[in-house]
């Protein structure tokens, strides 16, 4: 399953008050998104997060929290950095960044064994 929000000036994540277990990707492209908090009941098999194209400048989540993220795109935001929340997934196969400000590429970044160029 698919849940497809792109475009839709949201400034905040919808409030979902049931469990999504076959979510598998969702994509919040294209909106005006600068602080996201997830609830870790809700998207237990997510393997890809699209947030690209918003204002967000950090973001906060575990990998307990999504257990087969696998892909997380966050081109085209104002990150300066890159989150520490990230490095916890070290089965990441994509992480698109470009289009940020981000300065420096920290150490971290090696713990990502499975990323895809």
């Amino acid at each position: 399953m698919d849940i497809i929000l792109k475009s839709l000036a949201l400034d905040s994540l919808p409030v979902l008050k049931v469990e999504l277990k076959d979510l598998k990707i969702l994509d919040l492209s294209d909106n005006n998104l600068v602080k996201v908090n997830f609830n870790k009941y809700l998207f237990p098999k997510l393997s890809s997060l699209l947030m690209y194209e918003n204002k967000l400048t950090d973001i906060q989540f575990s990998s307990n929290q999504f257990p087969l993220l696998k892909s997380i795109w966050l081109a085209k935001n104002k990150f300066t950095f890159i989150p520490n929340s990230l490095f916890a997934f070290a089965s990441m196969e994509e992480l698109i960044m470009d289009f940020n400000y981000i300065e420096k590429i920290p150490d971290e970044i090696s713990n990502f064994k499975n990323l895809k160029t």
